[in-house]
């Protein structure tokens, strides 16, 4: 009998041995990273929206004062759980973080958090963040967010639709007026990076010496929405359509990805400059909970320098800007007012892409709050927008 279980205890310590061998699973959080420097930067959310989140913020306080749980409940797009020794102060600027997301996107249904204050075992991890589930529709997984803003319906009942840990021992700033001191990380800047991570930036991909592969849970599911996007630099070639568990997917990952909007429906300006693509992350060393799931370093210092996979001491970015929010309607989101231009008129033939602006034949234009049609399948329609 010693002899039997000493095989069965070998045998199942081999199993687990060739299983950690294999594409670590796919619900790894996202990572967002300390640089241990100081990167003195102040982006702070539009003027409409900081005006906005001082009524939100008097409107809640009055349904407190009432009871009004009601009231209060509408003034919560975002239900957060929080788990372990939160402080009022670290509670407040999470809040502040998911109340400026609620003004950016479109929330028909609350989005349920679990918030976690944990020691990360990698003291350079600030936090981290995941969507808890992605669920198909159609062809493409979508975030248990987003597929339920899509559906206007509750998918998983009372279970949280993004978890998120922060790390408790990080020297934290956090005031939510962006006056972070030279030494500290600024909190809401953190969360409303990773809050971003649980609406869906992120993409299925993984890495490892065994091979490469995409899909959630058995990397045989069908690939995300922010897959969908991912074409290689320079050859243009979606990663879709790369062998699932070929070379070739592996140095793609590890050698330049763009995240390219072939149905572009936003203005992307980034300090000036327009693009039709995004760098992501992917360094030639695969970092886990860092590559692909991240903006290039070529966005320091700009707005979307938010979803970069690391920060700096003094670094503030209270607002995603144009490309990010771009990249969050291409998978799905619906955006309130995102981009500022000037009224004009035009003529758009099927097919074709008039100012960063593509409309397909029976596509359902969308521009935030101004602008819905169809485009015509023959012929050529008329149109004027103004924003």
């Amino acid at each position: 009998m010693k002899t039997l279980s000493a095989m069965v205890a070998m045998l199942l310590l081999l199993t687990t041995q060739l299983l950690s061998q294999q594409l670590p699973h796919n619900e790894t959080m996202c990572n967002l990273i300390s640089t241990g420097k100081r990167e003195y930067l102040r982006i702070l959310p539009p003027p409409a929206i900081q005006q906005k989140l001082k009524a939100l913020a008097l409107a809640r306080e009055a349904a407190q004062k009432s009871g009004n749980k009601t009231a209060m409940a509408a003034y919560n797009p975002f239900s957060i759980n929080f788990i372990g020794d939160w402080s009022a102060e670290a509670k407040n600027a999470l809040q502040y973080a998911c109340d400026i997301w609620s003004f950016i996107i479109d929330l028909p249904l609350s989005i349920k958090v679990d918030a976690h204050w944990v020691v990360k075992d990698d003291p350079n991890i600030l936090a981290s963040c995941r969507a808890t589930d992605f669920v198909q529709l159609g062809t493409y997984r979508y975030p248990i967010s987003l597929a339920e803003a899509m559906k206007d319906s509750n998918m998983n009942g009372v279970t949280a639709e993004m978890s998120m840990d922060a790390n408790s021992t990080a020297t934290w700033y956090f005031g939510t007026d962006g006056n972070c001191g030279t030494s500290q990380t600024d909190f809401v800047s953190v969360a409303m990076h990773e809050i971003c991570h649980g609406l869906g930036f992120s993409g299925s991909m993984n890495w490892a010496a065994g091979g490469t592969a995409y899909g959630d849970a058995d990397y045989e599911n069908p690939p995300r929405i922010y897959d969908y996007y991912a074409r290689t630099i320079g050859a243009d070639v979606p990663l879709i359509s790369l062998p699932r568990h070929g070379s070739d997917l592996a140095y793609a990952i590890t050698h330049g990805v763009n995240f390219y909007s072939v149905d572009e429906s936003i203005g992307r300006m980034v300090d000036g400059m327009e693009y039709g693509s995004a760098q992501l992350y992917t360094p030639t060393t695969w970092a886990q909970g860092s590559s692909y799931s991240h903006l290039d370093e070529v966005f320091n210092d700009t707005k979307a320098d938010l979803m970069t996979y690391a920060i700096g001491h003094d670094h503030v970015i209270h607002d995603p800007g144009n490309l990010i929010r771009g990249m969050m309607v291409d998978m799905g989101w619906k955006t309130f007012g995102s981009t500022t231009c000037n009224a004009f008129t035009g003529i758009v033939a099927p097919g074709t892409d008039p100012w960063g602006l593509r409309f397909l034949p029976g596509y359902q234009g969308y521009w935030p709050t101004t602008l819905h049609f169809v485009a015509p399948a023959s012929g050529t329609a008329s149109w004027q927008i103004t924003h």
